[in-house]
């Protein structure tokens, strides 16, 4: 049986290990691994040098590990904070996968921090109990988004830059751009012939404010934008 002396003294030593392994890019908790996430977790039992019981707090709020050496490590970091995204189930965020519609509407609504509404049923592939569903009805009741003409919104497909921006900038109020100043702002790029007119001045307005940058003299507005370039928009339209 241990003494309580050496009890505290071998609990202190596995806290010290959990607090010196956070430092390396995770914690435990319950024998499990968590990251990137507010966290919480409160621990009881502990003794101050006065030998009264007090509690612990710790808090995390770093990206998933495996990620913490991530271009847009301070992007993820803002997101999280934010409590504009969340990680898969696994506990990771998975930066560099591609972002769906319904995921890029939802981090717009919450990194603005509108209120969700119950949907209404107004697109053929959205269903009520659909995760986004609220979100889509946000979405409409804002005008932020219509849709496609077969009465779909195609939450699960990927987004392209150009839609992106065109849904991302429809909650910013940037000052109007006159088309003298859209073809000066679109003339460094190559592919600028190649610029959608539907969201021709909104991509003069990313540029011109630093939301968005190009690809070695291209905008290649028709790629699909990954999670973590999404969070890259978001912080910059709202912290810069």
């Amino acid at each position: 049986m241990f003494r309580k002396s050496s009890f505290g003294l071998i609990f202190s030593v596995l806290l010290a290990f959990v607090l010196s392994f956070s430092s390396l890019g995770g914690y435990f908790v319950a024998s499990k691994v968590y990251a990137d996430r507010d966290f919480h977790r409160k621990v009881d039992g502990l003794h101050n040098h006065e030998g009264a019981e007090e509690e612990v707090t710790i808090e995390d709020h770093r990206i998933p590990i495996g990620h913490h050496e991530h271009w847009a490590k301070k992007y993820i970091d803002y997101g999280y904070e934010h409590h504009i995204v969340e990680g898969y189930g696994d506990d990771s965020f998975q930066p560099d996968a591609l972002a769906t519609r319904a995921e890029v509407l939802k981090m717009l609504i919450e990194s603005k921090k509108l209120d969700k509404y119950d949907y209404k049923g107004k697109f053929s592939d959205v269903k009520s109990e659909d995760w986004f569903s609220g979100y889509v009805q946000t979405g409409i009741e804002k005008e932020l988004i219509t849709g496609y003409s077969d009465g779909e919104f195609k939450p699960n497909s990927n987004i392209t830059r150009a839609e992106a921006i065109k849904l991302l900038l429809s909650l910013i109020e940037y000052e109007d751009v006159s088309e003298e100043e859209v073809d000066e702002v679109l003339s460094e790029y190559t592919d600028k012939n190649e610029v959608p007119l539907w969201v021709k001045s909104d991509v003069a307005k990313a540029i011109k404010h630093h939301v968005i940058e190009g690809y070695d003299s291209t905008l290649n507005l028709g790629k699909d934008c990954t999670r973590a370039e999404i969070l890259t928009m978001i912080y910059k339209m709202n912290e810069e």
